[in-house]
């Protein structure tokens, strides 16, 4: 096996980006379970135990207009490396307990099916315990049951006790679990196994069973919560974005700077919204601040300049517009509609 240039950068609480010599990446997960995706639509999931050295990894694609939602998975493939390494069950613990290592044993062999009905008897068994409900709705979820991984985390989002709960401390080590979220056609968190995690994952499977309504709700609850997170505003200016609510797209309540990739993103979107809305010179003011950093990755920096091309032509702008076309055309012919774009432009 060759070296590879690969550089991981943190973007924020949960997310981070890598670059390489072939594109841009987004990884998710904690040592235990890491899932990572590509700009190519190449997928990777890592499974393991942290400081156990155990793990083995599946590789699979994102198909080109994959839809969001719970269908939206890795293509499986056999593992390689080692097996995946096994919890403990309790000698003489309660039977919940037992059933609920058992089901995470299943889930580290991604044997999605296998770990609901242990994770199932658990929380029948311990009505007390959350963690279970929410292992249940990530296997329905990876198994393409949308409608019972609802139930399973509508459960959890409605329960007073917060996660991680007392079976998750006892029998899961920090940071083991987590799952990713492709929040935007190009965009990966990782997302935590807990209350917040549980929220996020759900509002995502509104949002691919269609209920765009309860999606947005969720999301604009966490935002309200966490108004400077990249993520989370991300995720609502996506939501906003697909719905055509421009309006509240435009107003959205954020406090972003553009830090990293995720915020230009951000800005990106909301820039959009100000646009349709007729309000051209607060787009530009955001789209401008979008493209003062030459860090950010160049597919984000094509988006924004398109963008910022398009609000110029809408303002009646055209040489302006026509600056912005070319240097996406000289970059990239074939993106979007730019060379269409172009040759309007020189025409009028």
């Amino acid at each position: 096996m060759g070296f590879r240039f690969y550089k991981s950068v943190s973007v924020g609480k949960g997310v981070r980006l890598g670059v390489s010599k072939s594109g841009l990446g987004v990884s998710a997960g904690a040592p235990g379970l890491r899932y990572s995706v590509h700009s190519s639509g190449r997928t990777r999931k890592s499974v393991g135990i942290p400081g156990s050295g155990l793990r083995y990894e599946t590789y699979g694609s994102l198909k080109k207009g994959q839809s969001r939602g719970p269908q939206r998975s890795a293509a499986q493939a056999a593992p390689v490396a080692t097996a995946p390494p096994q919890l403990k069950a309790p000698r003489f613990g309660p039977k919940s307990e037992k059933s609920y290592v058992n089901g995470l044993n299943a889930f580290l062999r991604q044997d999605f099916s296998g770990a609901l009905g242990f994770f199932r008897e658990a929380a029948t068994l311990d009505s007390a315990a959350v963690s279970p409900w929410l292992f249940a709705g990530v296997c329905c979820n990876n198994t393409g049951d949308g409608e019972n991984a609802v139930a399973w985390f509508e459960g959890v989002v409605q329960s007073d006790a917060p996660l991680p709960d007392a079976l998750m401390f006892k029998y899961v080590p920090t940071g083991a679990f987590q799952t990713s979220l492709l929040i935007t056609p190009s965009v990966m968190v990782e997302v935590p196994f807990d209350s917040l995690g549980a929220a996020l994952i759900l509002a995502e499977i509104y949002q691919g069973s269609g209920n765009s309504e309860k999606a947005i709700g969720m999301v604009e609850n966490l935002v309200d919560l966490a108004p400077d997170s990249p993520p989370l505003c991300l995720s609502l200016a996506e939501l906003y974005h697909e719905a055509e609510m421009w309006e509240e797209l435009a107003t959205m309540p954020t406090k972003i700077e553009n830090k990293d990739d995720l915020s230009a993103e951000v800005l990106r979107y909301k820039a959009r919204g100000l646009r349709e809305r007729g309000l051209y010179d607060g787009a530009l003011e955001l789209l401008k601040e979008a493209l003062k950093s030459k860090k950010r990755h160049p597919d984000i920096l094509k988006a924004v300049r398109y963008e910022r091309g398009i609000t110029y032509e809408a303002m009646g702008k055209k040489p302006q517009a026509r600056k912005d076309f070319e240097r996406l055309f000289a970059e990239d012919s074939s993106y979007e509609d730019v060379r269409q774009r172009v040759e309007r432009l020189h025409k009028g």
